[in-house]
């Protein structure tokens, strides 16, 4: 599973914001994340703050957004003295300290391909399109599912995270709002036979006997 935690997105866009205490506080996946250092770093992606750490030597950053791929977090940033963007891994950087200088948010396309990258080494290659059949402020989306985006008052648009198809479909079967998938294809093939096996596994189930009527009081 790949996840990104957006930091530079506008209210009317509708994804997801990382903040302090959010969803890495519940995060398993790696479990021994500074308690200090990530919150702080989470905290300087949403400011645009421009951020030293010790990471194999002292970094100056642009910390743009946290990653999760596989089992492993990343902070990806604007490396200031390398002039390049990089993936850091989130266990390993220590000392952080936050400068209080501003920056202005760059360009994407050079993030996005990184993040496609950390998706592509874990297997992580599909992206899939749902239609979310209720209005983007009670979706609900983890943001480690994808990003949202509103359709119209009643309805918005999830584009997942990269990941495999044998992932995508299971994470979209725990969606718990009526969706439409809208593709691709190989994730709407998986997510029938999906749900036919579900299907066939209650076909013969037993039904649930009627609850016992509670006594009716003399009137």
């Amino acid at each position: 599973m790949v996840g990104v935690f957006q930091s530079s997105a506008s209210p009317a866009s509708g994804i997801r914001l990382l903040r302090d205490g959010g969803p890495l506080g519940t995060a398993s996946a790696q479990p021994n994340l500074c308690p200090i250092a990530t919150p702080a770093l989470a905290a300087a992606c949403v400011a645009r703050e421009k951020t030293r750490f010790a990471y194999t030597g002292r970094r100056l950053t642009e910390p743009h957004q946290l990653v999760i791929a596989g089992r492993r977090w990343y902070l990806l940033a604007y490396d200031l003295e390398r002039d390049d963007w990089r993936g850091f891994r989130l266990d390993r950087i220590t000392d952080v300290h936050r400068t209080g200088q501003r920056f202005t948010a760059r360009d994407l396309d050079a993030a996005a391909q990184l993040v496609d990258s950390l998706a592509a080494v874990r297997g992580a290659t599909i992206r899939a399109e749902v239609l979310l059949h209720v209005p983007i402020d009670q979706a609900r989306i983890p943001a480690s599912h994808g990003t949202l985006t509103p359709v119209d008052q009643h309805s918005c648009r999830l584009t997942t995270s990269p990941d495999s198809p044998r992932y995508l479909d299971h994470r979209l079967s725990q969606l718990r709002v009526p969706y439409t998938l809208l593709g691709p294809p190989e994730v709407a093939d998986r997510l029938r036979e999906l749900g036919r096996r579900a299907l066939d596994a209650v076909t013969q189930a037993p039904e649930r006997p009627p609850a016992p009527r509670s006594p009716r009081r003399p009137g």
